[in-house]
């Protein structure tokens, strides 16, 4: 198994972002540079060097990009929002458009749900108040497109996030000035964004082992296609991505799946529960009390969000095709389960 590459420390960043810094201080007074370009990189200097005691050390840890609750409100957002309600429905509506837009430009959900997660991670640090979120939600499936393979020019995306924001002037003029300032600035804004990421964009997400797990505890299709859209509800609607490892938020995506499929998961004469064999951290009762409040912050948000995803949950008739794209390219998965588990109806 290769190494994984070790993500750059906030001290590394700001060293880089000082270069970029350097090399445009010798540019032309009246470059396409704008304040607004210059707002960014001085935002990132200073917000980065503020928090390196604090971030420094996260950064080298293996679980650098999961917080507990207490860190999460202490975030900047939280900060200013003064309430874990508005943070979320923040976090909701910047998900909402990244899918809107991202099923428009045909790109797989496993390529939206990186690039939710890439914001997700990124107003850890930053505020709403900071950096655009509709703006950030183009750069980061910009950046997402390429890293799945799924590249889109930033044109497109450009195009197709004016007409979803503006529906009655849907088009915008590619020759325009705003329009060049725009992209100038979005081309800007994906430097931060990889910054603040410290260029970590392989996104472990829990669909893979969804998949994975269904196969072996021999799980029926309807449960193995509605834990899947779970897990991309789980990244949309609330923050486990932020708090828990895959491997848990797959098990309560599962779960959930089962109860709302009306189906029980039996372990046989196994010692252990199948949740067991997947992380054996994981007890029935902390299962149960994420797959609790899981359930009800999608089905408390699934009108008021108005997603393409979340409605889904009930329309099982959806093409398999189009609801579990083919994940030939991840890695193999390896988790410890008996065969002969099997779905109880």
């Amino acid at each position: 198994m290769s190494k994984r590459r070790k993500c750059l420390t906030v001290l590394e960043i700001s060293e880089m972002m000082q270069t970029i810094s350097d090399t445009d201080s010798e540019a032309d007074s009246d470059s396409n540079d704008s304040d607004t370009i210059i707002y960014y990189r001085t935002l990132l200097n200073n917000a980065l060097i503020f928090r390196e005691n604090e971030v420094a050390d996260m950064m080298n840890h293996e679980s650098r990009w999961y917080f507990s609750t207490e860190e999460m409100s202490h975030s900047p957002n939280m900060k200013l929002l003064q309430h874990p309600i508005k943070e979320l429905l923040f976090r909701q509506s910047a998900a909402t458009f990244i899918q809107h837009i991202g099923q428009k430009l045909n790109l797989s959900q496993l390529c939206i749900c990186t690039a939710t997660v890439y914001i997700h991670r990124f107003y850890m640090f930053f505020s709403l108040e900071d950096v655009d979120t509709n703006k950030l939600s183009m750069v980061s499936l910009f950046l997402a497109g390429k890293t799945q393979n799924e590249f889109r020019k930033l044109e497109h995306i450009i195009k197709v996030a004016h007409a979803h924001m503006n529906p009655l002037f849907p088009v915008i003029d590619v020759q325009s000035e705003d329009y060049l300032l725009l992209k100038d600035e979005l081309i800007f804004l994906e430097t931060i964004l990889l910054q603040v990421l410290g260029f970590e964009v392989e996104i472990e997400l829990p669909h893979p082992y969804i998949v994975k797990i269904c196969q072996l505890i021999k799980g029926s299709k309807e449960l193995a296609i509605r834990s899947y859209i779970l897990a991309t509800s789980s990244i949309m609607a609330s923050t486990l991505c932020l708090q828990y490892n895959p491997k848990i938020v797959a098990c309560v995506c599962i779960n959930l799946g089962a109860r709302w499929s009306r189906v029980e998961i039996d372990s046989g004469s196994e010692k252990h529960p199948w949740f067991y064999y997947v992380d054996s951290t994981l007890n029935a009762e902390f299962l149960n009390e994420l797959t609790d409040e899981l359930g009800k912050t999608i089905l408390k948000n699934l009108i008021s969000m108005n997603s393409p995803v979340l409605t889904l949950t009930e329309m099982p008739s959806i093409p398999e095709e189009v609801i579990v794209p083919g994940v030939s390219n991840v890695k193999e998965i390896v988790v410890k389960i008996p065969r002969d588990f099997v779905i109880v109806k």
